[in-house]
């Protein structure tokens, strides 16, 4: 989650964060055999990564992001900082930062070639161009990505896809058209806190997103990846 958009309270109640951390959670790249140790890069507010410890889906989380004041102790199970090793992790999670990279596949490929072999990565990056607004440029995006644009930034950068598909394809029409109908230069975040009957809705209208995977088109993107 952006620290840039922080101003939602209690942000796993939401039903974006709720509908995208639906996928991170239910990931096959979790082990239940052995010890997940997991590096959330680019964690803003480490949201998805605190909901993992309490799943006990991982043990430990590095969380970085250059917008962190300061390195912190570990406390329940949680450093946060400025930059780490990406030596000696299981799980990479890369939540919607790839987009704020100017050189995103130098950026990728320093960080698979310092990862350990049979490491996994979840990636999620904003889809399509034709979605580009004033939320875009607000939040400082560099772009929104094809799958076939993703794919390849992957592989390029070292690492085998496992899956790939386009999320929030059930709400892609309402998000191409409220980002069609706002003003060019409003830049702003669009997520916003939504009354009850809205939120109610808007979960409905993504429960068959979960099985349905293959649209070609999604507000974003969900990749698993992982380092021979």
């Amino acid at each position: 989650m952006d620290l840039i958009e922080n101003g939602i309270s209690n942000p796993i109640q939401h039903w974006y964060y709720q509908h995208k951390f639906w996928f991170i959670k239910n990931s096959g790249t979790w082990s239940s055999e052995s010890s997940n140790r997991l590096v959330d890069i680019g964690a803003g507010s480490a949201l998805f990564s605190k909901e993992l410890l309490k799943l006990k889906l991982v043990d430990q989380v590095v969380a970085v992001d250059k917008g962190y004041v300061a390195i912190s102790d570990f406390s329940e199970g949680i450093q946060y900082c400025k930059q780490t090793q990406y030596r000696d992790f299981s799980h990479f999670l890369m939540t919607d930062i790839l987009e704020h990279i100017k050189d995103d596949r130098e950026f990728l490929s320093k960080i698979v070639k310092e990862a350990d072999s049979e490491s996994s990565f979840i990636i999620t990056v904003p889809a399509l161009k034709c979605l580009w607004s004033g939320h875009d440029t607000y939040l400082k995006h560099f772009r929104r990505y094809r799958k076939a644009e993703l794919i390849s930034l992957v592989i390029e950068s070292g690492l085998e896809v496992i899956s790939v598909r386009y999320t929030f394809s059930t709400v892609f029409p309402i998000a191409y058209l409220v980002r069609k109908l706002s003003r060019a230069d409003m830049q702003e975040s669009q997520l916003k806190k939504n009354g009850p009957l809205a939120s109610f809705i808007l979960r409905l209208a993504l429960i068959p997103d979960r099985w349905i995977s293959t649209l070609p088109f999604g507000v974003s993107l969900f990749l698993e990846a992982r380092k021979e």
